[in-house]
């Protein structure tokens, strides 16, 4: 946005219940281009926000990426067994395969309710 700049939202649609930074966290995802979620449900919420679907993209947690990275194979073996809502690791890898498949030509292009007209109208930001 700021120099014609796409910006990447990492770990967007999530809440925290009575944080003060929840207008801070609404007004980045309305600012991004392109939204790496780590759950689904994260995902849909980033899209009732009124993000275009095609760009928001949901890769798991780049917690567990780290996880698998730091820790030892029987430690890893025994997460196996875990039913891990935020994915099964490699979210790094999933970004930039969703990045180098992204059209970036028009990622300028967001689209802005019209309150008068009632309608959304695509308008470039930045």
């Amino acid at each position: 946005m700021i120099a014609r700049i796409p910006v990447a939202h990492l770990h967007g649609g999530e809440v925290t219940e009575g944080a003060f930074d929840e207008a801070i966290r609404h007004s980045i995802t309305k600012m991004s281009h392109l939204h790496f979620t780590a759950t689904e449900e994260y995902r849909r919420r980033v899209i009732q926000l009124g993000e275009n679907p095609a760009r928001v993209f949901n890769v798991g947690g780049l917690g567990i990426d780290n996880i698998k990275r730091l820790y030892s194979t029987e430690f890893q073996d025994k997460l196996k067994s875990v039913k891990n809502p935020y994915g099964e690791g490699g979210a790094a890898e999933k970004i930039k395969k969703n990045l180098k498949e992204t059209d970036l030509s028009n990622i300028l292009k967001k689209q802005f309710y019209d309150i008068e007209k009632h309608q959304f109208s695509d308008r470039i930001t930045g």
